[in-house]
């Protein structure tokens, strides 16, 4: 007989995980050897204030989107702008900086606490054998390289662990989950954005007024890309928020056992 992950064996002591029998503790979801595991707490106060800065991102990109418009509407050239164009290109120029990194900073630092508390979360939920600590977590998200995929990666295995159906999801059982579409678009969007963002800039370095011109084109889809994965970043945090505590419900009203 297929044996389905979670079942707990006729006598009451034993657990599926999907791979082999392990002793089953109804008192204790995650063993002692996961010296981090802490009982549930919930990451929406967290997901509240980092949804408000990445939507004041979001409207960040927007001065940035303003201005890429304006510069390819006056030209490249800054000594042939009338008196309005030199001050409104000259204000975008100013204003957008300052928006974006005094929010983009906040979101980063909140982004990092929230994915903490999600990771920590996840032994509550039955997951206790997480692929890494909440600090590891949030340090992998400043490896050089491993950056480029782990704030996905951290994201998407506390949102497979807050599966509402599954009491014990293992990482065997987590790993054969379909990433789902919602955070593959919010993680490629990003790094579309960033990368279009970085080439901008490369081609800006420049006094060619051609190549000028086209990196300010390259900025301009960057921006827009950019302002997509903002905007994605934030239901992704809502959902996998939602989901954790949707699952935690079930478990503590006994629904889920």
């Amino acid at each position: 007989m297929v044996q389905q992950v979670g079942q707990i064996s006729p006598d009451g002591k034993w657990l599926w995980n999907a791979t082999e029998w392990i002793p089953y503790s109804p008192v204790l979801l995650a063993p002692p050897l996961v010296a981090w595991a802490k009982p549930y707490e919930s990451a929406h106060f967290r997901s509240r204030f980092i949804m408000i800065l990445l939507l004041a991102n979001a409207a960040a990109l927007v001065i940035g989107v303003a201005f890429d418009l304006v510069s390819l509407a006056s030209g490249v050239d800054a000594s042939a702008y009338s008196q309005f164009q030199t001050v409104a290109v000259g204000l975008l120029a100013l204003a957008y900086p300052v928006a974006f990194y005094g929010t983009f900073i906040p979101c980063v630092v909140l982004f990092c606490r929230w994915l903490h508390r999600v990771v920590r979360n996840m032994p509550a939920l039955g997951s206790w054998d997480a692929r890494w600590s909440p600090s590891g977590a949030v340090a992998r998200c400043f490896v050089p390289f491993l950056n480029l995929a782990h704030p996905m990666s951290g994201t998407l295995d506390a949102w497979r662990a807050s599966d509402p159906v599954l009491l014990w999801a293992s990482w065997p059982a987590r790993k054969q989950m379909r990433p789902p579409a919602l955070i593959v678009a919010w993680w490629s969007t990003w790094l579309i954005g960033s990368i279009l963002s970085r080439i901008a800039f490369q081609m800006s370095r420049t006094s060619d007024l051609g190549t000028l011109a086209a990196s300010t084109s390259v900025d301009l889809a960057g921006a827009v890309v950019q302002i997509a994965a903002a905007v994605l970043a934030v239901f992704t945090v809502r959902d996998v928020t939602r989901r954790q505590d949707r699952k935690n419900e079930l478990i503590a009203s006994g629904q889920l056992a």
